[in-house]
């Protein structure tokens, strides 16, 4: 699974780019790039990949 795809994941689930972005501690604009294809660094990336893979992600609400 790729970042891209774990935010897609993530928003079928009805999370929102704000809500995904607090979870892994960066922004919304940031979120959006990603999941329109740039690459993010690597320790972002891998943090989303956990959040999607969690069995009900739950994540830090803003």
């Amino acid at each position: 699974m790729s970042p891209s795809d774990a935010i897609h994941l993530l928003l079928s689930q009805k999370w929102t780019e704000a809500r995904i972005a607090a979870a892994v501690g960066t922004s919304q604009p940031t979120i959006n790039r990603i999941k329109q294809g740039t690459a993010p660094r690597y320790s972002l990336g891998e943090a989303l990949i956990r959040l999607a893979n969690q069995p009900e992600p739950e994540g830090k609400v803003a």
